[in-house]
């Protein structure tokens, strides 16, 4: 803080000395005066002013004496010091002297008598404010000083707390998807009316890697094969199958200190996030003791929150290696209305009472590995170094997230996708909430059947598509598909589609539909030129998704002089840059002002896609540019997107992407010198990742295809795999379900039921009930139900748990049979999965028998069992 002393000298001596001592045994504390001006050239009357200009808080102090006035003048320095700080709104703090207060006799004689009336009409000229205090000695002018400070620095709190908790709310009130407009105007609805609960499950044994001692920073992957060699390829999955529980957001975060959120893009990481920070918000600014939402969900008590996106701290880290985290955290609220000293003392005595709730969104946003073990450690130090009472949830996607992760002491929650009931809940939120919005003159019931319409007619989707299914599963997507379904387009089933018709209708359709003139749209062809490398260097060089006006007009200047064989200085580049941005930005959304100067795509999905268009913009380099970023968790999603994009124009680039890029074999692999990942003999992260680009509907030539289920069975069958590595191949697997490669992971699996060894036939069935109702077939129901009266009973427990998973077409008498029987088996194991099965089944088990034999589970000694049933 900034302060200007200003009073006369002669007269106040050694109350100004006392005054300059208080300020500068105040840390915080910086003091203006006329001691510390030195030789300057600059007169007084000029320099004076600007000084006061500079200040937070102007004190004025009135002795007896008017004091001196520059030449020409017929006010003191003093006056016009004054009338400065009141024409530039500055704080003020005026104190004068008391009747008590003498003036030496030296001194009296030599002051003209009229300099006493002078001050007297100032000291009344000034009486609009309020005087803090009057003095005699400089000890108590400076206790008077010290209380009034106190009580500025008290206001200054105050005010900076309303504004803050004020900026959260209303940040993060509404869900307004900038750009995602329907046939009128832009959507924005309140988050309280569509939020729903999400569905998460929590990991119950120990975090994955533990037992190696892999620490942030370290080359996690060749540490896990160094280890994986000594120990004959069984330590990095030697522990057992990961045990999970469902749980309930408000309970975590009530009973937890520290939390991290793991989720795929747009599973509704950020949301959460700012459901919590809205609430959290409003509780501290209605002093309420506890947190609750609009359904009576409890979240503890009621925490000052600080949000923020990780990859801010990261920016700020590139500026200054040393900034500690707890010193950044005010500087990403600094460009509100309020003090920024005063919001770092609210956070400070948030932290040190323990009152405090740290949302850190996108930990995976950190580009440079080394710089995401690095924000670990000062998340880790922050926590330590703070009260046990403070609470910190960070999010984070799932990829990469082992490389960089955070301690023991952090429970770890995974989003899951939403179930059928969710969808629903979610529709029927989310499209009354847009019809009301829309429909600003209908009625409750008008806007109730027109919201119906919507909903039934993407529940049909849903339901009758798998493609549309599988994309509903995900919050943002979901939210995607609503706002397509409304402007009257076809529901597409396939992820590069659904974004590919979206940022299309963002670009073009949707504002033609406005009345907007197709000349202010933005072609696909300007499309290429601007958004696809912009979004390519931004996904490459700007973790926090933001970029200031500088930035971005450079680099659209260098796309199109490159085009346009022009400086990028010419005024035809910097006329043409200008229009671009400004059509982006104010007629299509899709590339806004997300912060005050700082600008970035609509949301990081579409950043994403647009960086995938211009990883295969050219077919030929597409390889060379794919192969090195494979395994780099930020790069996961363009590289699946462009494979898919692909897919669609070139049938056979695919299967040249997936050979060459990610497994690295062929000719073109050598040819380009493209190598298998370090240690793919063990990690098989690239036969893992052919799989994923597989799982994204990309239809692989036959051969291929066949290949790499081949080998995912043969890693997922050996003896030699460990568990873990078998669990991540059965996700593989049931990734494929509804896919062109589903028929061929079926049959393979099927094969495997008969095997001779009993380890095998458990995997095959579990595999094969990760599939769900795709896996579902005569031969396979058939076989399933065989292997009901396997000898080992952890295939009859594999048997019946996958029966339960394939839906309608194994609920048939025969099935239900069978699991009646199995209620009676000796193992609770198996008990417990034909209790589940049944469960599964619904309606569609509910006889008398099958009623009657779980009601006597309900006494069964395993809790498992008594649970199931």
């Amino acid at each position: 803080m900034k302060v200007f002393l200003s009073s006369t000298s002669r007269d106040l001596v050694a109350h100004r000395e006392r005054a300059i001592q208080l300020f500068n045994g105040i840390d915080d504390c910086d003091c203006i005066a006329m001691e510390n001006f030195g030789a300057r050239d600059a007169s007084a009357e000029e320099f004076c002013p600007d000084q006061v200009a500079e200040c937070d808080l102007f004190i004025l102090l009135l002795g007896p004496i008017y004091g001196s006035c520059p030449l020409g003048s017929e006010k003191s320095y003093t006056h016009l010091e004054y009338e400065t700080a009141v024409e530039l709104g500055k704080r003020r703090l005026i104190f004068a002297c008391s009747d008590q207060f003498s003036v030496p006799h030296s001194l009296m004689k030599s002051v003209p008598p009229d300099q006493y009336q002078k001050q007297e009409a100032f000291r009344d000229s000034i009486s609009a404010d309020r005087i803090h205090g009057q003095f005699t000695t400089p000890d108590e002018l400076a206790a008077r000083i010290s209380s009034g400070l106190q009580n500025l620095r008290d206001d200054a709190g105050r005010e900076a707390r309303s504004t803050y908790l004020d900026y959260l709310i209303r940040g993060n009130s509404e869900v307004n998807h900038r750009g995602v407009r329907q046939t009128v105007r832009q959507v924005s609805v309140k988050l309280d009316e569509v939020f729903i609960s999400l569905r998460a499950e929590r990991e119950l044994n120990s975090r994955p890697f533990a037992d190696i001692g892999i620490r942030p920073g370290d080359r996690w992957e060749e540490k896990i094969a160094e280890e994986l060699e000594q120990r004959a390829l069984t330590t990095r999955w030697s522990r057992s199958e990961k045990q999970t529980e469902r749980v309930d957001w408000p309970q975590a975060v009530r009973e937890h200190r520290c939390i991290v959120i793991l989720g795929d893009p747009g599973a509704g990481k950020t949301t959460l996030m700012r459901f919590l920070a809205l609430h959290f918000a409003r509780a501290m600014r209605d002093g309420a003791a506890e947190v609750r939402d609009k359904d009576g969900n409890e979240y503890g008590p009621a925490r000052l929150p600080i949000f923020f996106r990780v990859a801010e701290y990261a920016d700020a880290l590139r500026q200054d290696k040393r900034l500690k985290l707890r010193r950044f955290l005010a500087q990403p609220f600094e460009h509100i209305e309020a003090s920024p000293a005063a919001l770092t003392r609210m956070q400070e005595e948030a932290l040190k009472r323990g009152e405090a709730l740290i949302l850190l969104d996108g930990l995976d946003e950190v580009i440079n590995q080394s710089d995401r073990a690095r924000i670990v450690r000062e998340i880790e130090e922050l926590v330590s170094n703070s009260h046990a009472k403070n609470r910190v949830i960070v999010t984070s996607r799932k990829a990469g997230y082992e490389a960089a992760s955070l301690g023991s002491n952090y429970q770890h929650f995974t989003l899951l996708d939403l179930d059928r009931e969710q969808i629903e809940n979610f529709l029927n939120r989310w499209c009354t909430a847009v019809e009301r919005f829309l429909s600003l003159e209908a009625n409750e019931q008008e806007i109730a059947r027109a919201a119906k319409r919507e909903i039934d007619g993407i529940l049909k989707a849903v339901d009758e598509n798998p493609g549309v299914k599988r994309l509903a599963v995900n919050p943002l997507l979901l939210t995607i598909l609503a706002l397509i379904h409304r402007n009257g387009a076809r529901l597409p089933n396939r992820r590069v589609e659904l974004y590919r018709l979206a940022a299309e209708s963002l670009l073009g359709d949707w504002q033609i539909n406005r009345g907007i003139s197709s000349d202010k749209t933005i072609t696909e062809d300007e499309a290429a030129q601007f958004l696809w490398p912009l979004a390519f260097w931004m996904h490459s060089e700007k973790p926090s998704g933001l970029a200031t006006e500088h930035e971005v007009k450079e680099r659209l200047a260098q796309f199109l002089s490159q085009t346009r064989n022009l400086p990028t200085d010419h005024p035809d580049v910097i006329a043409r840059v200008n229009d671009f941005l400004d059509r982006v930005q104010r007629v299509t959304g899709v590339f806004v002002e997300r912060a005050p100067g700082e600008y970035g795509f609509l949301h990081l999905t579409f950043e994403e896609y647009f960086a995938a268009r211009e990883l295969v913009r050219n077919p030929q380099t597409a390889a060379r540019k794919i192969h090195p970023l494979r395994h780099d968790p930020r790069w996961r999603e363009p590289i699946l997107l462009a494979i898919g994009f692909v897919s669609q124009g070139f049938p056979d680039l695919p299967s040249e992407l997936i050979r060459t890029a990610i497994l690295a074999e062929g000719d073109e692999a050598a040819l380009l010198k493209c190598r298998p990942s370090k240690h793919e003999r063990i990690l098989h992260r690239d036969l893992l990742l052919a799989a994923r680009v597989l799982a994204d509907d990309v239809k692989a030539t036959g051969t291929l295809q066949s290949n790499i289920i081949d080998r995912l069975a043969e890693v997922y069958f050996s003896d030699q795999s460990p568990q873990a590595l078998r669990g991540d191949v059965q996700k593989a697997f049931a990734s494929l379900a509804g896919t062109p490669a589903n028929d061929e992971a079926v049959n393979t699996l099927l094969i495997h039921l008969s095997a001779p060894e009993g380890s095998v036939r458990y995997a095959a069935a579990r595999a094969l009930g990760s599939l769900g109702e795709r896996a579902s077939s005569e031969g396979v129901i058939g076989k399933l139900l065989e292997l009901l009266s396997d000898p080992e009973w952890n295939v009859r427990y594999a048997a019946a748990s996958a029966l339960g998973s394939l839906g309608e077409r194994s609920s048939g008498g025969e099935v239900i049979g069978k699991l009646l029987e199995l209620l009676s088996a000796p193992e609770g194991e198996v008990r417990y999965a034909a209790a589940s099965a049944l469960g599964s089944l619904g309606e569609r088990a509910s006889s008398e028998d099958v009623i009657g034999t779980l009601l006597e589970l309900l006494a069964a000694p395993e809790g498992t069992v008594r649970y199931a049933a």
